[in-house]
């Protein structure tokens, strides 16, 4: 059996489209078939631009049935694995409170806005003279020094 095969296979012609994931006659699950078949040749294209294929099935009982492949129901092992990671990223509290002390003991300037440091600037620092307080050589920005 070669699920990914070039060639349709034969037993495909009388499928039915499955409305569940499983066998229409008996409802038994994919994993049970005695034969698969995809159908990647010709993908379809859903309405936010994924691929989606034909899946073939044919159930012990005799029955060839297809369904969507985004209509598979999510793997079981992929849910553990999901579990397991997510476990994985959810940090412990003493790992929160070490990374607390470690941000609070650095010794990092602060940011200061660009804009926000010309405006100051502009409003004028006493170390550099101020307009606003008559300093001849910064009232009159044409005048030349």
């Amino acid at each position: 059996m070669d699920p990914f095969s070039t060639h349709i296979p034969e037993w495909t012609e009388p499928a039915v489209h499955a409305l569940q994931f499983s066998c229409p006659q008996c409802q038994s699950s994919p994993l049970e078939a005695q034969r698969v078949w995809i159908n990647r040749h010709a993908p379809v294209y859903s309405e936010d631009y994924r691929r989606k294929w034909q899946e073939f099935y044919q159930c012990a009982c005799g029955v060839a049935w297809w369904a969507w492949s985004c209509d598979r129901p999510p793997s079981e092992l992929a849910s553990r694995k999901l579990e397991t990671d997510a476990q994985d990223l959810e940090p412990s509290m003493e790992e929160l409170l070490d990374l607390g002390s470690l941000i609070l003991n650095l010794d990092i300037p602060p940011l200061v806005n660009p804009v926000l440091q010309e405006d100051l600037q502009e409003e004028g620092n006493p170390e550099e003279g101020n307009p606003e307080e008559g300093n001849p050589e910064e009232s009159n920005p044409d005048r030349p020094h």
